[in-house]
């Protein structure tokens, strides 16, 4: 795996901002929250951060115990 910085812009529930959170990937807002069906979503940048393995494996080991899966 290559290091290297790059950003990362999503949309996202409230939730998984807290998933992000807890793994250390805390996110900027970009705007307030809103109501999307039956769901709150927020959009938001996590700006220049470095790939790095250990924070890939932090946030697949957090995704995990919600069921999800991630690919780094």
């Amino acid at each position: 795996m290559v290091d290297r910085d790059f950003e990362i812009v999503t949309v996202t529930d409230l939730r998984f901002e807290r998933i992000l959170n807890r793994a250390g990937w805390p996110m900027t807002r970009i705007g307030e929250a809103e109501q999307i069906g039956r769901t709150v979503a927020v959009a938001g940048i996590r700006g220049h951060i470095q790939r790095e393995r250990r924070s890939c494996m932090r946030l697949r080991a957090t995704l995990r115990l919600f069921g999800g899966a991630c690919e780094c």
